[in-house]
């Protein structure tokens, strides 16, 4: 009304037909509407955003539409001369320096929070932004503790929090002088222009460089925010244009007073969030006011990234010193003990001193055939001494530093996860260890009071604690306790011998010992003698003494070593003592697999489709087993399909994703619409009725039979007929779970699902899932009945986990019923030979499905070397299913049968869940359980059938 009353329309009219102005207003209307819909669930964010956005913008208005009266043609620049010249500079170089400090800090968050703020008001933009943030810390810690995210998600997200690309490094220096430029460049306005363009620039161009390797160079986040905090402090004082402060009298003046005013108000309520402390905000705002908002916001930031930056400074060092040592005492010995080592007369190396510290330790709190957590272990050199030194049954390490956790190399029993040592009560059920052990590390954590705490939960049942500490002598003076706190152990860990059996006895502990080792042993090997004196060195033991004795571990034997019996092994091991048979000289799930030029390739290869396979996602994740993103580009191609289409390719790339597709557009939403149709016909019809109903009865029907028929047929190892044999339901779950339609070649969301595989290959999954069981390979079970007696051993159950086929061979009163279930043969080859891949080299891709008139089943090859791009293959190699021609160069040969489903199954599924628990047998395997037949129906009835399992009891 204002504009309507007093100002001339035409003016206004003008601004809405200028390219320019749309442009701006589209984009800032777009990222508003993102930012708004991120916190819809929170009223007041949306309340403020669009009061700023009103304030500002009416000074905005205003100015613009005098300026445009007055024949103004430079509106971008000579509103900043006008916000930037002397007195007010102060208040505008406030607020400019704190947007620079806010782009480092949501370097993580949606550009259209930038925009938003470049474009509309900085306050506007991150009063929306700040309360998600807050909402995600939360979640994030949630996640953490109840294992939801993966362990590539969780390295991921860890990156990106604990590091700052130098991109934007790099880019906020020279934002940084541009400001400082402004002011001095007044008087020219070529010159003045420039520095303008160059700081709104650099505070967009970290997001651009994100798509190349100059993003991939990071730095920790606390010097960054600490140079930032002193720099922006150091100019506020020095800065003599910072010096003359005016109240601001134009409408640009107005509007970015406002915008300031309100930023440094967001600072406050973020570190009030955080800290939730009245007087350290009310400090805070004190001190705003003396060195400006920007510099508050980067030392606070640089505050909570500190901890870990002097952990790492500190770990660090220690592994510096533990190099010298080595190198000083010509210790040749190959491994990655980092701790302070057992300094006997006798010892001539580091690592035997590092060994025999372990040994100390161990020979305090460990017995034979013991279950054992390791805490905060480093690389593992310990948790590979540990078992094999005492015995244990099984052994766990745990630690936060995940390229300790990536070069470590898991083996049968012995494992390393990245887990936080405050998270292991979370993690880990209570029934699974009976130690709990922290070598020479324990004085380091955040909290040593919550390690005990934790490490009782985890021994709830019953268990021993023990671990290496640096204990304060009484009455040891205040500049110790400040020399250890230097050196990463936080006051509150500095416990004297009295304290620390008050402590453990507040916990709950009982049998509490402290023995002491001489400072000559350990400490005086590093420590200077002034502080020798103040401290000493121990191994502490403390045990949990139950409450009520916990019963027996129920015995289970588990027949057949694939991914169903895997599964069932792997969740009963927690309460159960699990036995595996495996009748072949390997276990199944990787049995097949071949190394080969110091890599291992799956045989036959697995992959999993985000959003069908969800509960072997799940797998992985629970484990911490890495999974990477399969290549999945393919090439369909032979003389069977629609008239006119001999080949086509799915790309890695998206663009040519788009073009590829484009002649078939119609045909894809077609078929998108038909899928997205659930109707009551489906449960009733084969896939080959669907199919008839819905006009894809041929292969030259279209694209979208011949594609289908060629991905079914691969995928299930079976033929054309079987493929259209299938009950429609389970094919559509499938196609829909995977979102295998239009959607899924032309989508540009990066965060889509990706088809992913286990990283470096299923062994990894495979000794995960043996964790804690005794395995048997090389070992037929001979036909056991009722009594459950296998091999001399009385079970109380058994889940056999082998093909339907095998049932009977194994268990003298299983029913005919797993006779009727059916499977086909397959066979695969591992081959140099190139002649059965498509004839134009340029059309090869990681998969290529060949489909002929001939055959009555697709043939699929594997490029194993653009499969495995990180394994370097010195020349091709190629893995064929069902090869239409036997291949030349054969390098291994393997047989396998899947399981074939029809609209017969289900009853057959049925009949075998009446008799699942009969006289305590189980049974699982893909053809139990509704679906594909694929890993996913293994991992489920692996699961479904140690459930079953735990309820018998």
């Amino acid at each position: 009304l204002w504009f309507v009353k007093n100002h001339k329309m035409e003016v206004v009219g003008s601004l809405a037909r200028d390219p320019q102005v749309i442009v701006y207003f589209a984009v800032l209307g777009w990222s508003m509407v993102y930012c708004f819909r991120k916190c819809s669930h929170i009223i007041w964010p949306l309340v403020c955003s669009l009061a700023t956005l009103s304030v500002t913008w009416f000074y905005i208005m205003r100015y613009t539409y005098e300026y445009k009266i007055a024949g103004g043609n430079n509106l971008f620049d000579d509103a900043y001369v006008d916000v930037v010249k002397p007195p007010h500079y102060a208040m505008s170089a406030q607020l400019l320096t704190w947007v620079i400090v806010a782009s480092v800090w949501a370097r993580n968050a949606d550009i259209r929070y930038i925009l938003y703020g470049m474009l509309g008001a900085m306050s506007g933009a991150y009063v929306t932004w700040i309360p998600v943030l807050l909402e995600e810390k939360q979640q994030r810690k949630a996640s953490n503790s109840e294992k939801l995210v993966s362990r590539a998600n969780r390295t991921r997200r860890d990156e990106k929090e604990t590091t700052v690309p130098l991109t934007y490094a790099l880019s906020s220096a020279v934002s940084f002088l541009a400001v400082l430029a402004l002011p001095r460049v007044l008087g020219n306005e070529l010159a003045f222009g420039v520095w303008l363009k160059l700081l709104h620039i650099f505070l967009v161009l970290p997001r651009i460089l994100c798509l190349t390797s100059w993003h991939k160079r990071t730095v920790h986040p606390f010097p960054v925010y600490v140079l930032l905090g002193l720099a922006t402090a150091v100019t506020h004082w020095m800065d003599p244009y910072m010096q003359q402060v005016a109240w601001p009298e134009t409408d640009c003046q107005l509007s970015i007073s406002c915008d300031c005013v309100l930023c440094a108000a967001l600072t406050l309520y973020y570190i009030y969030k955080m800290t939730q402390s009245v007087v350290f905000v009310s400090v805070m705002s004190v001190a705003t006011l003396l060195f400006s908002p920007g510099a508050v916001l980067a030392l606070y930031l640089a505050s909570e990234h500190w901890s870990s930056f002097h952990g790492i400074c500190v770990t660090r060092l220690q592994i510096y010193g533990a190099s010298m040592m080595k190198k000083s005492l010509k210790d040749t010995k190959s491994n990655t003990w980092v701790n302070l080592g057992l300094w006997l007369p006798e010892t001539s190396s580091y690592s035997a001193a590092c060994e025999q510290l372990a040994k100390k330790l161990g020979s305090s709190a460990l017995d034979a055939g013991d279950r054992v957590l390791c805490c905060g272990c480093g690389f593992g050199s310990e948790v590979t001494y540990f078992k094999n030194e005492f015995k244990l049954q099984h052994i766990t390490g745990i630690d936060a530093y995940e390229p300790a956790i990536r070069a470590f190399k898991p083996s049968h029993n012995i494992r390393l996860q990245n887990v936080a040592v405050e998270d292991m009560a979370n993690r880990f059920p209570s029934c699974l260890f009976n130690k709990v052990l922290a070598l020479d590390n324990v004085y380091h954590y955040a909290s040593k009071k919550e390690f005990f705490s934790s490490s009782f939960e985890v021994l709830k049942v019953g268990g021993t604690v023990g671990v290496t500490d640096i204990i304060l002598e009484p009455g040891a003076p205040t500049w110790v306790r400040c020399i250890l706190t230097a050196m990463n152990i936080p006051w509150a860990n500095q416990w004297t011998t009295q304290e620390y059996n008050s402590h453990l006895k507040d916990v709950g502990y009982t049998r509490i010992k402290v023995e002491p080792i001489t400072n000559a042993e350990v400490l005086e090997k590093w420590f200077p003698s002034f502080v020798c004196r103040h401290v000493r060195y121990a191994v502490v033991t403390a045990c949990v003494s139950p409450k009520i004795a916990p019963s027996p571990r129920k015995k289970v034997a588990v027949i057949g070593s694939g991914l169903s019996g895997l599964v069932t092994a792997s969740e009963l091991v927690d309460t159960h003592d699990v036995t595996i048979y495996e009748a072949n000289e390997k276990i199944g799930l990787s049995g097949q697999g071949l190394d080969i030029h110091g890599s291992t390739i799956d045989i036959p290869l697995r992959m999993i489709g985000q959003g069908y396979y969800n509960l072997v996602e799940e797998l992985t994740v629970k484990l911490d087993v890495p999974t990477v993103v399969a290549r999945a580009d393919c090439t369909f191609y032979g003389d069977n399909g629609p008239r006119g289409i001999s080949i086509f390719s799915y790309a890695l790339s998206r663009v040519q994703n788009l073009l590829q597709v484009f002649p078939h557009v119609w045909a894809g939403i077609q078929f998108a619409a038909k899928i997205g149709k659930v109707d009551k016909a489906e449960r009733r019809e084969s896939w080959g009725e669907w199919l008839d109903r819905n006009g894809y009865g041929s292969l030259e029907d279209g694209i979208v039979p011949w594609l289908l028929m060629g991905q079914n047929s691969w995928l299930l190892s079976c033929t054309y007929d079987q493929v259209r044999g299938y009950p429609a339901r389970i094919l559509l779950e499938f196609i829909r779970g995977l979102n295998l339609s239009l959607n899924a070649f032309i989508t540009l969301d990066p965060d889509a699902p990706n088809i992913v595989r286990v990283s470096p290959s299923m062994k990894a999954l495979e000794t995960a899932l043996i964790y804690g069981c005794e395995v048997h390979v090389g070992t037929p079970v001979m036909q056991f009945s009722s009594d459950l007696v296998i091999n001399g051993i009385k079970y109380d159950s058994v889940v056999i986990a082998t093909e339907a086929r095998a049932v009977q061979k194994v268990y003298k009163d299983a029913p005919d019923v797993f006779g009727q279930v059916e499977y086909h043969p397959s066979s695969i080859y591992v081959h140099t030979d190139p002649a059965l891949m498509p004839a134009n080299e340029a059309d090869w891709k990681a998969l290529n499905v060949r489909q002929s008139k001939e055959h009555n089943m697709c043939q699929l090859t594997v490029w194993m070397n653009e499969y495995y791009p990180e394994y370097n293959l010195p020349h091709n190699i190629f893995q064929t299913w069902n090869a239409h021609t036997k291949p030349k160069g054969i390098i291994k040969e393997a047989n396998f049968y899947r399981v074939v489903h029809t609209k017969e199954t289900e009853p057959i599924q049925k009949e075998i869940e009446l008799i699942q628990g009969k006289n305590n047998v189980f049974y699982a395997g893909s053809y139990t359980s509704h679906g594909m037949g694929l890993l996913e129906q293994a991992a489920r009835s692996g699961v479904t059938a140690a459930v079953r399992v735990k309820g018998a009891f």
